[in-house]
């Protein structure tokens, strides 16, 4: 399954794996946090989010998909989607937050606003 350790912010030690199978973040922490529970939790991909915001390596390793750039992360799973909606996406400065809104079966409840939301053509 493809997954991506995004890095929110430079300053922070903290850390969201995001799965582009269901494109939404499956397990969140500071690195000593995920390194005990996720089995992909290699130094070089820590040190890939540290340096550029995100273990990718495509489509290319100075410029990563989900990295830096990316000011915003799609959300499809997970969470309740208004009708007509197809995503939704939370600004890369709100992945925390965003993540720390789950309920104890993975659920996100993200607050009116936190999600901008994607719509289907009707």
């Amino acid at each position: 399954m493809p997954e991506y350790i995004i890095k929110p912010s430079r300053d922070e030690d903290f850390y969201a794996v995001y799965s582009t199978v269901v494109d939404s973040f499956t397990i969140w922490g500071t690195r000593a946090q995920l390194e005990s529970v996720y089995d992909r939790a290699e130094p070089q991909r820590f040190e890939r989010a540290d340096w550029s915001g995100s273990s990718a390596l495509w489509p290319s390793p100075d410029n990563p998909a989900l990295g830096w750039g990316d000011e915003r992360i799609t959300v499809r799973e997970g969470l309740a989607m208004p009708d007509n909606a197809l995503s939704g996406t939370v600004r890369r400065e709100r992945i925390r937050e965003f993540c720390e809104t789950a309920d104890h079966s993975g659920v996100f409840h993200p607050p009116e606003g936190m999600v901008e939301w994607q719509f289907d053509a009707v």
